[in-house]
């Protein structure tokens, strides 16, 4: 547990701020590698494991080690664009740096030159580090990112609201089960759940930062003072993660929807090498009941197969199915 001891000074200086997209990045890539608490994640954890190139596995074992990953928020801020993150990160930020040296040093001694040196050093290196970047996000969170960026700040807009009509005690309310404010102190759950940490904010103030993919709440402290970040799972509904992490329109989805109809082009491709009815209605968004309607029109058209294991009923892409997936305009995009 984490106690964090506010002073007046850091009420007044309470924010709420949008994590940018490299910061989202890397906490996502740090969740990817730990077993997955929340069942919806899991399909979406399996992809990235599957998916991540080489460079960007490499980045994600070193700067997103599970429940350490870097505290890019205080370094970049809430840089808006991707490309914009990347060019400061790698202009060598000095906070930056001074995150990397809390690793233990052996662990910094087996990380790739290419890794280590890319932050201020330009060259092969940098654009290296650039393309790990950038195939990391493209993976991890990219296709989702419009409806992501799109629930944070919803979020960020409900935690102003809570703040304008019932200051500080209404937004702690607002945010959920793992912390509790008993002023001036705030309790926040957080691992190990047998110790105890008492952080004080000493009039320096506290940002909050929702994310999507984050665990379990990360407490950050720039080791040079300054404001302190507290990076939170955002308050969801399980029908809110659904819709965010439902596949994104393909070319090839509307090449197929002409011929089948929207939903079932989305079934079919969302099928891909299997899944169970009920990981096919989370990926989409949809009822079990509808996944299942619309598996059965698939299957008695050929395209799909259908097998029950115990309590679920897994389906399979047919050869022609492949073939038609194959086929339309699209395909290879």
């Amino acid at each position: 547990m984490l106690r964090v001891h506010f002073t007046a000074g850091d009420v007044a200086r309470l924010r709420v701020a949008p994590a940018g997209p490299l910061t989202e990045c890397m906490v996502a890539l740090s969740t990817a590698q730990l077993p997955c608490r929340a069942p919806l994640l899991g399909g979406w954890r399996a992809r990235v494991r599957d998916r991540l190139p080489p460079d960007a596995r490499t980045l994600a074992l070193a700067w997103a080690e599970p429940r350490r990953a870097l505290d890019l928020f205080t370094a970049l801020g809430a840089d808006a664009e991707l490309d914009e993150g990347i060019a400061d990160l790698l202009a060598g930020p000095r906070r930056l740096r001074e995150e990397l040296r809390l690793y233990p040093p052996k662990f910094l001694e087996r990380q790739p030159d290419w890794l280590m040196s890319g932050i201020g050093g330009g060259g092969a290196s940098a654009a290296r580090v650039s393309g790990a970047l950038n195939s990391a996000f493209s993976t991890a969170i990219g296709p989702y990112w419009d409806r992501l960026h799109g629930a944070l700040y919803g979020q960020l807009a409900s935690y102003g609201r809570a703040m304008a009509s019932g200051g500080v005690d209404a937004l702690f309310a607002r945010l959920g089960p793992w912390l509790r404010w008993s002023p001036p102190v705030l309790e926040i759950a957080a691992e190990p759940a047998w110790s105890t940490r008492d952080v004080r904010l000493d009039g320096q103030g506290l940002a909050l930062v929702p994310s999507f993919f984050c665990d379990t709440p990360q407490m950050f402290r720039p080791t040079e003072g300054g404001e302190a970040v507290l990076i939170h799972p955002v308050p969801l509904e399980s029908s809110d993660v659904a819709r965010v992490l439902a596949p994104p329109p393909s070319a090839r989805r509307s090449a197929l929807a002409a011929l089948l109809g929207h939903t079932r082009a989305a079934v079919l491709e969302a099928v891909d090498d299997g899944t169970t009815t009920g990981e096919l209605a989370r990926r989409l968004a949809i009822s079990a009941s509808s996944a299942s309607k619309h598996a059965t029109v698939l299957r008695e058209a050929g395209l799909l197969t259908s097998r029950r294991e115990r309590e679920h009923v897994w389906h399979t892409l047919t050869p022609a199915a492949v073939h038609l997936l194959n086929s339309v305009p699209g395909a290879g995009a």
